[in-house]
């Protein structure tokens, strides 16, 4: 579960970046949001320094403000197609992700990658008793407590 602390830093970080953004574009998004997000962000303390030269995959932000900026365009900005095109991408990324997932732990192929091979050995191992334990032992025997 996410921090609140975390989403403070996500709402600041959302914020700085669509200051970034053409006005007409960020003016779709509804004003109940852009206040909401206002609100989380006055309890952040992070510091946020965003490059104009670099594009968003560059800059060094949170994947949940990624995340965020994302499912604004797609919910306020984008037309159809490009929602359909998104959805789509992330199908395809999901697909991906599961067949990763599914690669690293069937459970079939759990224990075949994992074969330890180890050199054993029957070899005699000395047991020496140290001198208290020969102490105790043949005061055991003396007092006949075995």
């Amino acid at each position: 579960m996410v921090k609140q602390q975390e989403i403070s830093d996500v709402a600041k970080e959302t914020l700085c970046i669509l200051n970034y953004f053409d006005p007409d574009f960020t003016s779709k998004i509804p004003k109940n949001v852009k206040l909401e997000l206002k609100q989380l962000a006055k309890e952040s303390n992070i510091i946020i320094n965003i490059d104009k030269n670099k594009s968003l995959k560059e800059q060094n932000v949170l994947p949940e403000t990624r995340d965020l900026i994302a499912w604004m365009y797609y919910s306020y900005i984008a037309t159809e197609e490009e929602q359909e095109e998104m959805v789509q991408i992330w199908n395809t990324n999901e697909k991906e992700y599961q067949e990763k997932i599914k690669k690293m732990y069937n459970p079939n192929d759990l224990f075949k990658k994992k074969i330890i091979k180890e050199d054993v050995q029957n070899a005699m191992v000395e047991y020496k008793q140290t001198i208290l334990q020969k102490i105790f032992y043949k005061l055991k025997k003396i007092l006949h407590i075995i």
